[in-house]
């Protein structure tokens, strides 16, 4: 998996993490596809 859960985490960290807010994304847009993808090495 490459991603963790981000509860499990900050559950396992609590004594080295301290929450001061939490932020909660109502919309994600994601970039439009890149046109002429020709990488230059």
């Amino acid at each position: 998996m490459a991603y963790k859960d981000i509860e499990d985490v900050m559950d396992q960290q609590k004594g080295l993490v301290e929450i001061v807010a939490r932020f909660e994304p109502k919309l994600v847009k994601m970039a439009p596809p890149e046109r002429n993808r020709s990488r230059r090495r």
